[in-house]
């Protein structure tokens, strides 16, 4: 168990509260204004879902731009 509990400040990029995370090796990082005081928590859950909502957006473009290459038809075969 930790001594001090390092947090990450509500303005604070995504990228520094899971940098946070690994540093310090925990799931949850807590969220504080400007003046210090706790407004909520950043967990883990919260970062792989940001991921999947970012990927699923990546995925979406990809569609987009090469509708023929990923018709069913174009799929790799399953193994």
């Amino acid at each position: 168990m930790q001594a001090e509990v390092s947090a990450v400040t509500a303005d604070a990029p995504v990228e520094r509260a899971v940098r946070r995370m690994h540093t310090d090796g925990v799931r949850r990082v807590p969220v504080v204004d400007a003046d210090g005081r706790l407004v909520g928590l950043f967990a883990v859950d919260d970062a792989i879902q940001l991921l999947a909502s970012e990927l699923a957006g990546v995925a979406e473009a990809v569609r987009a731009q090469f509708p023929a290459d990923l018709a069913p038809e174009h799929a790799l075969p399953a193994h």
